[in-house]
């Protein structure tokens, strides 16, 4: 089973891949048990875990820890082109509850949208994992996959979502044998809107032009917000992702979609004689 749907806030299209893995924090991914259930309705619980996106890590300079990318920017010494980038730069490990706010007990897991420690980190992705390098697979043909979530503590504005996304069981590392880091640093992920803060793609190093906000006197900011989206024609595997919050982070920061343009009035209708 090599392609996967991640549950997660998207669909389909550009692929991203880290490269290697850190040594500065050891990369432990927190339990969360769930269930698979029989027609007549014998369940078997499943030990499980979950891994943060690779796109909220900590990535810095193989030898060090020079920060190769800050804010929306790449080094530049350490990244003169894509591949040398990804050849230069790790993926560090997570420390779950202080860094990103992300805890479990048993089959609850919660996600916080804002943790300050060291620096501010905003929003996290997480996927299932079945073992400590692949994600956890779902054929969901003639199946049901239902959960229970809380909202009584998110506010308004804010997006929770648990979906589904394409994407390889084990996040790449065999297709891209640079890509060392793998499903256990939450490599992989597959997203049609194509957000323009992934770091990695197809093994290379992904440097885009950000889109600035633009300032509209009679208009507020608004968060990138993904809609997850459900392939429900696709009978493939699928790991599964949970997203806390819609606005898209890089390195703990949020990164604003520019605000709508202001909406032009319409002509009143022209009215027949009676």
């Amino acid at each position: 089973m090599s392609r996967s749907l991640a549950v997660a806030l998207s669909a389909l299209a550009a692929t991203v891949y880290g490269q290697g893995v850190g040594t500065n924090t050891p990369e432990t991914h927190p339990k969360l048990a769930h269930q698979q259930c029989k027609a007549g309705g014998a369940c078997t619980t499943v030990d499980s875990s979950i891994v943060i996106d690779a796109n909220w890590r900590w990535t810095h300079s193989k030898q060090g820890t020079t920060n190769c990318y800050t804010g929306n920017t790449w080094d530049t010494t350490q990244c003169p082109d894509n591949t040398a980038c990804a050849s230069a730069c790790v993926l560090e490990g997570a420390d779950y509850a202080k860094t990103y706010g992300i805890t479990t007990a048993s089959n609850a897991l919660t996600l916080k949208f804002v943790t300050q420690s060291q620096e501010k980190n905003i929003g996290s992705r997480v996927y299932l994992m079945a073992d400590d390098s692949k994600y956890q697979m779902f054929m969901l043909k003639n199946q049901e996959f239902t959960f229970d979530v809380d909202v009584s503590k998110l506010p308004c504005g804010l997006n929770g979502a648990l979906y589904f996304s394409e994407m390889a069981a084990d996040g790449g590392t065999s297709k891209y044998p640079s890509n060392t880091a793998g499903a256990k640093y939450g490599t992989g992920y597959c997203d049609a809107q194509c957000p323009h803060d992934v770091k990695f793609i197809n093994g290379k190093v992904r440097r885009v032009q950000m889109l600035q906000p633009i300032s509209h006197a009679d208009t507020a900011y608004r968060p990138m917000s993904r809609a997850g989206r459900l392939q429900p024609t696709t009978q493939m595997p699928a790991p599964v992702a949970w997203v806390p919050a819609a606005p898209s982070s890089t390195s703990g920061k949020q990164t604003p979609n520019p605000p709508p343009s202001r909406l032009t009035p319409a002509p009143p209708l022209a009215s027949s004689p009676a």
